[in-house]
């Protein structure tokens, strides 16, 4: 089922689970496990499956943009970096979500110029995504 535009707004500043206060460690663009169980109606089983699919997926994703990258195949970076995108988006990583959209939109402009560059970009969000998605599981 299709988010609404309303399920992927970011909270500015991570929100720690306890606290509720930001937190320096967490990415920036990501609410925390509290938020998080809300969207899935508190279902902590659903939200750890939900993370473990992810941490699961995303390196096949990873995969498939970077042979699209280097093969300067913009079919196939527009589809791998969607899926991607929408499996980042279900956890409110905005720059993460951003930058696999930066790439999605690179494949199906069929200009790849720069896609190195926002590839780098990508894979750094993601470090920075997996560490809190490893604590949801």
């Amino acid at each position: 089922m299709p988010q609404e535009p309303a399920d992927h707004l970011a909270v500015e500043g991570a929100v720690t689970a306890d606290a509720g206060t930001p937190s320096p460690d967490a990415p920036e663009d990501l609410v925390g496990k509290d938020a998080l169980l809300a969207r899935v109606g508190g279902d902590a089983g659903l939200l750890g499956a939900m993370a473990a699919m992810f941490l699961d997926e995303c390196p096949r994703h990873i995969s498939g943009i970077r042979q699209a990258v280097v093969s300067h195949d913009a079919r196939s970076l527009e589809s791998t970096a969607h899926a991607l995108r929408g499996s980042v988006s279900n956890f409110t990583a905005r720059r993460a979500s951003q930058a696999a959209l930066n790439l999605e939109l690179m494949g199906r402009d069929g200009d790849l110029t720069g896609s190195d560059r926002a590839l780098v970009e990508l894979e750094a969000e993601l470090e920075r995504l997996v560490p809190v998605l490893e604590e949801l599981k």
